[in-house]
């Protein structure tokens, strides 16, 4: 739980990542939808926490390299319809 701007409340952050399936599976939002990646997945899976770390840094780089704009893009699409 967060405060939010104005102070009067909390409210809950959601986590970027959870675990399934023996693994984790790490999800990137745009406002209030996630990106969908390859093969319209919403989700990177990693094998384990280390993996996640590296999952969230290789999104960093690629949305500072503009290789996020298109699944921006399609998220704003989707939203629309």
């Amino acid at each position: 739980m967060v405060p939010t701007k104005k102070g009067r409340g909390q409210r809950n952050v959601a986590p970027w990542f959870f675990a399934q399936d023996g693994g984790f599976y790490v999800r990137c939002r745009y406002g209030f939808r996630y990106l969908h990646f390859q093969d319209d997945n919403n989700a990177l899976f990693v094998r384990d926490l280390h993996g996640v770390g590296s999952a969230l840094n290789a999104l960093a780089a690629a949305a500072q390299n503009g290789e996020l704009d298109e699944a921006i893009a399609q998220s704003i699409v989707r939203g629309r319809q």
